[in-house]
């Protein structure tokens, strides 16, 4: 087995070597990202293809002379992930009884401190998808009512008090609302 040295390219060389994916290359890296990813909901795909390609850019990842740079892009992807994983199994456990009180010197909860997963593009999609649910649903109160409803955080029985509906009015209008989700979404 003959081992080629590894060498540390220039920055024209890593910028020639991204831009030659296709289309097709990138899509099968997002695609691996995802999977290598799916216990970090804060992350997206693209987030770990973009640091992937910042290492080699800076000098931190390098590949031997001749090496095929997808190949080694692709298992650069599988470390790069490895390391995300490796730092996050390192972080301490934490218990509820560890947390510090809420500022009105309630206990702290785990509910207080959740991550949020939120990003500007899922909020966008969501905001869409909200607002194709009023404009499909603008003739039916009660659909509008629960989403209204579910848009204050409220229970379904807030919902149905705010907006004095029955409990067959609001499941009837909640299964309108489901199926009209699921469609859109699968």
């Amino acid at each position: 087995m003959s081992s080629t040295p590894t060498t540390i390219h220039s920055l024209a060389d890593v910028r020639k070597e991204i831009d030659a994916f296709t289309r097709e290359d990138l899509y099968r890296f997002n695609r691996f990202a995802r999977y290598q990813l799916y216990r970090f909901p804060q992350l997206g795909p693209e987030d770990l293809v973009n640091e992937t390609a910042f290492r080699f850019w800076d000098g931190r990842r390098s590949w031997a002379q001749g090496e095929d740079f997808r190949t080694v892009f692709y298992n650069a992807l599988r470390s790069v992930a490895d390391e995300f994983r490796d730092a996050e199994l390192s972080k301490p456990y934490m218990v509820e009884a560890d947390l510090p009180e809420n500022t009105d010197g309630t206990p702290g909860s785990v509910d207080d401190r959740a991550i949020d997963a939120r990003t500007p593009e899922r909020a966008l999609e969501a905001q869409q998808l909200i607002d194709e649910a009023f404009n499909a649903f603008r003739d039916d109160q009660d659909v509008g009512a629960i989403l209204m409803g579910r848009m204050e955080k409220q229970s379904a029985e807030e919902v149905q008090a705010t907006f004095a509906m029955t409990a067959d009015e609001y499941h009837a209008a909640r299964k309108r609302l489901e199926r009209w989700l699921r469609r859109k979404t699968d």
